[in-house]
């Protein structure tokens, strides 16, 4: 059996092609099929995702813990001295943990938004107005954090441009030329 180098095909000793058998299979796809498209979900899975999303409930309950030791803080105020002493060390201590823990969660999210992509410039406006609200007496025991991850997530994911686009045919036309730019 013979090799013929001037064309690729095997041939056998009279120089006749030999039959080869069929391309192996690749990934699971044969050489005329095409893959189909993956459904593309969460960027670095749903654990992340999850993940992140608990740390943001987990924050908005040390949020609600450290509004009643405030709370507690407040209340030793009525005691003279001492609970002044008491109540405004509890105070401080109320502080530092929801600062701590707020630059910690925000850290978190804005890595993975970073790491997820789309749109971060959209993502952040969203969690700053969720720092906004937080910011005024009495809202700051709303899970605030958690619902502006879920909305920042989900906005982040939107292209408003193309979503506009589908409901005006005007906007449609110019979104086609500049998609193609």
């Amino acid at each position: 059996m013979g090799y013929n180098s001037t064309v690729a095909t095997a041939t056998n000793q009279y120089g006749a092609p030999i039959k080869q058998p069929p391309l192996a299979v690749e990934n699971g796809v044969k050489p005329t099929q095409q893959a189909a498209p993956q459904k593309q979900g969460v960027k670095g899975g749903l654990v992340i995702f999850w993940l992140v999303a608990g740390i943001c409930i987990g924050k908005d309950v040390l949020d609600i813990l450290t509004s009643l030791l405030d709370l507690i803080g407040l209340g030793l105020q009525v005691i003279p001295v001492i609970g002044n002493a008491a109540g405004i060390a509890i105070g401080g201590l109320s502080l530092g943990i929801d600062f701590i823990a707020s630059l910690t969660v925000d850290f978190i999210i804005a890595t993975y938004f970073s790491y997820i992509g789309g749109s971060f410039g959209r993502r952040l406006v969203v969690i700053s107005i969720g720092a906004i609200i937080e910011l005024i007496p009495g809202l700051d025991i709303l899970p605030m954090t958690t619902i502006m991850f879920f909305l920042a997530y989900f906005i982040g994911k939107i292209n408003i441009i193309k979503t506009v686009a589908s409901f005006n045919p005007a906007a449609r036309k110019i979104y086609a030329v500049a998609s193609k730019l």
